[in-house]
């Protein structure tokens, strides 16, 4: 596009681990034939979706997973979510199955996880964070490693929310950043909680499992109606 790059309807373009934005497609798709979108992480060789881009898709959609490929989109405590609701991204693939479970989780370095609704399968952890849409198609949203620098401290986020989750009377919670009246990044944990625990509980609860940077400045119990439109927006 920077070069001025002219119609040539003989084109079909491919694109493959970049987010196709909104004016990047409106630009490119009456210069070439076809524009399709493919998904494949880099520790899986092999595609995971593809799509045929159409000019009013929206943003950064990847498609429907290929065949034999099986896509799911959880939360931080490994539970199915709904529809328009962002989360991590996890794949079943049917030769992840075929060397032992043992030795997979081992050599894995933590990127498989036992399957969380079929003990004989494995999950593969992209490390990628996105949504289902109306249509089953994933739409993908970038990354979400797990460690940041966070005051200094190198901090791991589905560490922090895993011991969140460990309490009993934490219904569903997530971690998130803000910034302050005094400008300051502060880490925020929003949850929901049926009995309505206190936040106070709540951080003397983590203060046995992680290191005092590791603790969320602020603790906010939220509605689930709240809670779900706050988390989607994440």
């Amino acid at each position: 596009l920077q070069i001025n790059w002219t119609i040539d309807k003989k084109i079909k373009l491919w694109s493959e681990g970049d987010l196709l934005t909104k004016p990047i497609i409106d630009s490119l798709i009456f210069r070439v034939n076809e524009i399709w979108n493919f998904y494949r992480n880099t520790d899986i060789s092999s595609c995971i979706s593809i799509k045929k881009v159409q000019l009013n898709d929206e943003e950064y959609n990847v498609g429907k997973p290929i065949d034999n490929t099986r896509v799911y989109v959880l939360d931080s405590g490994l539970k199915l979510i709904p529809n328009g609701v962002i989360g991590y991204i996890y794949i079943e693939k049917q030769e992840l199955q075929q060397e032992s479970f043992d030795e997979i989780l081992l050599l894995s370095k933590g990127k498989h996880i036992k399957h969380p609704f079929d003990s004989s399968k494995i999950l593969f952890r992209t490390g990628d964070i996105g949504k289902w849409n109306e249509d089953g198609e994933i739409v993908l949203l970038g990354r979400r490693d797990n460690k940041l620098k966070f005051e200094n401290q190198w901090i791991d986020i589905e560490e922090i929310e895993s011991k969140i989750l460990n309490n009993p009377q934490i219904d569903d919670a997530f971690i998130t950043f803000k910034v302050d009246t005094t400008g300051r990044k502060v880490m925020v944990c929003y949850y929901l909680s049926q009995i309505g625990l206190e936040s106070s509980s709540l951080k003397s609860f983590l203060k046995y499992f992680l290191p005092d940077y590791s603790i969320p400045q602020y603790f906010i119990e939220l509605k689930k109606s709240k809670f779900d439109i706050i988390k989607k927006r994440q």
